[in-house]
Parts: C-alpha cells; sequence; structure tokens
C-alpha cells in the first residue's frame, strides 16, 4: 500500500531536452555549422537573435556556452492546457511507478486498473509553430525543420550567411528550448595555456 501512495506522491520523472553544440567563431560570409542534439519530436524550432551589446548581455552569466535566458510560454488555449495538464499527469504516475515499484508490482497494478503500458508521446502536439514567444532581442532569422523518424537523434545544420556581430540561438521542441551564443567576426584570437602560463 506505501508502494501505491508513493506512485501518487512523488511526481519524479527522467528530464528530456535540447543541446546546442558550437564548437568555433565563424567568418563573416561563412555559415555557420551546428550540433543539437534532442529528444525525438518530429519538428525542431530554431531562432536567431543579434545581440547589441554581448558584454551587457553576458554579465552576471556563470558560463558563457550555457546562457540562462527566461522564454515565457505562449498561450496555448484551454483544451490544449488540459490536455498537456493530463498528459504530464499521467506520465508523472508511470515514471513514478517505474522508479518505486518493482516490475512484478507494476504489472499486477496495471492489471488491477486495466492499463496498458505506458509509452511517452513524442510526436509533438503542435507541430507547425514555438510553444514560446520570441525574445525581446532583434530577431534575424526563424527556421522550422521537419523530419520523419522519431529516435534521440543529433544531427547538424548548417546556417545561412551571416554578417559579423555576437548571435544567440535558440532552439526549441514541445516544452523543451535551449540557447547558445556564438560570434561572427573577421577577428581572431588565439590563446594557449599551460598550468602556469596563458599565451594571447
Amino acid at each position: 500500500m506505501k508502494k501505491i501512495i508513493s506512485v501518487f506522491l512523488a511526481f519524479s520523472f527522467s528530464i528530456f531536452g535540447i543541446e546546442i553544440n558550437v564548437y568555433k567563431s565563424f567568418l563573416p560570409g561563412e555559415k555557420p555549422k551546428i550540433d543539437i542534439s534532442s529528444v525525438p519530436y518530429k519538428s525542431l524550432h530554431l531562432r536567431i537573435y543579434r545581440i547589441a551589446d554581448p558584454v551587457q548581455f553576458l554579465k552576471g552569466q556563470t558560463n558563457a556556452h550555457e546562457v540562462k535566458v527566461k522564454a515565457k510560454r505562449r498561450s496555448s488555449g484551454g483544451y490544449a492546457m488540459l490536455a498537456s495538464f493530463k498528459e504530464n499527469i499521467t506520465r508523472a504516475f508511470f515514471e513514478s511507478a517505474r522508479n518505486y515499484m518493482r516490475e512484478s508490482s507494476r504489472v499486477r497494478l496495471r492489471e488491477l486498473l486495466g492499463l496498458k503500458p505506458y509509452q511517452f508521446p513524442y510526436e509533438d502536439r503542435y507541430p507547425d509553430r514555438a510553444l514560446f514567444k520570441p525574445l525581446s532581442y532583434p530577431l534575424v532569422k526563424e527556421i522550422h525543420i521537419g523530419r520523419e523518424e522519431n529516435e534521440y537523434w543529433t544531427s547538424s545544420y548548417e546556417l545561412s550567411k551571416l554578417a559579423a556581430g555576437f548571435y544567440l540561438l535558440e532552439a526549441s521542441q514541445g516544452n523543451h528550448i535551449a540557447f547558445a551564443p556564438f560570434l561572427v567576426s573577421a577577428v581572431v584570437l588565439g590563446v594557449h595555456e599551460s598550468p602556469k602560463k596563458a599565451l594571447i
């Protein structure tokens, strides 16, 4: 009985998300290349923002390669909100059962309640638009990428040529969103480091 109660109280579940990797700066006229690892949704939404004041933007950031930006969700309407709430509760219930119950106990509980084994609905409920509002920075480009396979994936993308400047890339899928800054500049700074010295 305690195990069943814990299923309802402990809504802890594994976290899926998006990761953006930008490995270098780029020259003006060069097409920036990025790698994105993500959960298996059928769509990916990209936005590129130009940051006019990089110094001000980076103030307070603990890691320039993993910037923290507050993104606001769009309003999806009452029905979509209720559907999302129901899905999240269902997922939390099954994930908690996996964490706190033996497989044999889960099978008996499913049979008792007449439930089928749960599969996370990877397909995006809103494939044609991003669920997050654009940030306040100037939007340079917005890209929607569709895909066919539902599997965890890492893909490389080549963006359009950009003028010199400091940019912020946003990638979102469903409820997940990630940001990564990158630089387009003709100026190159080389740094060689040793345990005691840094040569610039």
